[in-house]
């Protein structure tokens, strides 16, 4: 095992450090469901961006805490019980070393409960399904090379007791037209050690591999005064084992009864989820934002993204930012629409009397759906060091999976790193 991961290691950071990556990271900070697979050809996770470098000595200090839950209506997969809820605490700092060199860490910790391995209880081990604890560490550098060059790297560490994730990548960007023009191109390699343990409990494949390369390119655009433009696209490619160990699928059979029991009451039995070793991903998008007076913008965007298991999706996007009170009060609302074809390998209806495909899953995310996504955020800039804020999303889906994200944060900023410990607290 050690040989592969080594020589797997320095093929990824090879491939990565060719295309080295972004200057201001964006780090993202969502719900990991280590061992999933991600199912959609994009993701709708918030992010935090570090701009890259500032005045030496100044930076920010910050505590994040979400909360997602999505129950389970019945509907989606009628085999397995579908309630999820994580909550998650993220730390976050930054600091510029000089003018020209920043660096910013990130650590979190999410408790995952599900009800799907409640079925499992009387097993000796529960499986990757429930999560329990998640750990998560990033560490990143900026540098600005010249006036119009910056460059950037990172590194991710993340875990559970199933689960261990190492990634690496890194960023280079161009200003043109005197800094109204940005080119940006990113790597990034993720190196992924899961053990198996199936829905039942058994555990006696050890453990596999899974490796995902992604490289994105985007160009920024002022269009003029008022308004900012972004277009880009993503290509991820992913290797070895892409299935969820803990995932099963249920084959129909009349009058035979499962080892336990389905939440219809279906005859049947289940087997292990099975997907293909390989899978090609793209995604491409674009927005467009506008100050229409001083205090409000306006932001359209949308996206379309396509892969190898023949999942298509689209989104479509709508944000209003509103300064409520000058220099204290911000409120951004949104409206999100995502529409998406099924993966060839999803299906729901699997019967005992026909051959088994070679490839299945009865995931619901690779299922074909819709979803309407309405969100509020606000900022609250207590003082020029004290941000608070607070925001949730809704998600309601065509297939009665809907969830609700929230998050509420506080950021402090420093001057020197001495200054901050004395500064006045908000009172």
């Amino acid at each position: 095992m050690g040989d592969r991961i080594t020589r797997q290691l320095v093929i990824g950071l090879f491939v990565a450090l060719l295309l080295v990556a972004p200057s201001s990271a964006q780090v993202k900070v969502g719900f990991p469901v280590a061992n999933k697979s991600d199912p959609t050809p994009q993701d709708d996770l918030p992010e935090i961006e570090f701009t890259g470098t500032g005045e030496a000595g100044t930076g920010h200090l910050g505590l994040r805490f979400g909360y997602y839950d999505q129950p389970d209506k019945g509907e989606g997969n009628p085999f397995l019980d579908e309630e999820l809820q994580v909550i998650e605490t993220v730390f976050i700092a930054d600091y510029n070393v000089n003018e020209r060199l920043s660096a910013w860490g990130m650590a979190s910790m999410d408790i995952v409960t599900s009800a799907s391995i409640g079925r499992l209880d009387d097993y000796p081990k529960q499986t990757g399904a429930s999560g329990d604890y998640y750990f998560g560490f990033e560490f990143g550098a900026s540098y600005e090379l010249e006036v119009d060059r910056r460059v950037g790297a990172f590194l991710h560490l993340s875990g559970e007791r199933d689960y261990w994730s190492l990634g690496y990548g890194g960023n280079t960007a161009y200003d043109f037209n005197n800094g109204n023009t940005t080119v940006d191109l990113g790597a990034n390699y993720y190196f992924d050690v899961l053990d198996i343990i199936r829905f039942n409990g058994r555990e006696n494949e050890g453990h596999d591999y899974r490796h995902t390369f992604t490289t994105t390119l985007t160009v920024r655009q002022l269009l003029d005064r008022r308004s900012f433009g972004e277009i880009g696209g993503t290509f991820t490619y992913q290797a070895d084992f892409l299935e969820t160990p803990y995932n099963g699928v249920v084959i129909r059979e009349d009058g035979t009864r499962p080892p336990f029991a389905f939440d219809n009451d279906a005859d049947g039995f289940e087997i292990e989820e099975a997907l293909p070793n390989s899978r090609n991903r793209g995604t491409l998008f674009g927005r467009v934002r506008r100050l229409l007076f001083d205090s409000t913008a306006v932001q359209l965007g949308g996206s379309y993204g396509f892969d190898s298991w023949e999942v298509r999706g689209y989104s479509a996007e709508s944000v209003i930012y509103q300064q409520l009170a000058p220099d204290r009060l911000n409120l951004r609302l949104r409206y999100r629409y995502y529409d998406q074809t099924e993966s060839k390998h999803y299906d729901i209806t699997l019967d005992a009397a026909d051959p088994r495909p070679r490839y299945r899953t009865q995931d619901t995310d690779f299922s074909d759906y819709h979803a309407h996504t309405i969100g509020a955020k606000f900022e609250w800039h207590y003082d020029e060091r004290w941000l608070i804020d607070i925001g949730a999303d809704y998600t309601i889906r065509s297939d009665d999976m809907d969830f609700v994200f929230g998050s509420v944060g506080i950021r402090r900023a420093f001057v020197a790193p001495d200054d901050w410990w004395r500064a006045e607290a908000p009172q």
